[in-house]
């Protein structure tokens, strides 16, 4: 694709997204390289509900996904490589855990 010579912010569709800032000039090829990406499993327990899951940008832990689970369901969340934190309630009270997304390799939190 042609872009004129500028400055363009770029988005890309990932969890979460990744953006970048790039100076585009006339005749120059660019490219974007993301890490392969890591699998996240979510197990919740039956009264388990409102999962968050955060990544750390700029000094601070940002929601990025928010789930809202109120029944046992397994799912898989496709990551950037990156460390998360994800909080979740169960039976009333409050809970998190800090995992790491690895490349290629399946992460799996029992949230209970």
């Amino acid at each position: 694709v042609k872009y004129k010579s500028g400055n363009y912010n770029i988005e890309v569709n990932t969890l979460p997204i990744y953006k970048v800032n790039i100076d585009f000039f006339d005749m120059e090829i660019y490219e974007i390289q993301l890490h392969k990406p890591g699998y996240l499993v979510i197990n919740p327990a039956e009264e388990t509900y409102d999962i968050k899951i955060y990544s750390f940008v700029q000094d601070a832990w940002t929601q990025i996904e928010n789930t809202n689970l109120n029944i046992p369901s397994s799912f898989p969340l496709r990551m950037l490589p990156s460390y998360y934190k994800i909080k979740w309630k169960h039976l009333g009270r409050n809970r998190e855990k800090v995992i790491k997304i690895n490349s290629g390799q399946t992460t799996e939190i029992n949230c209970f």
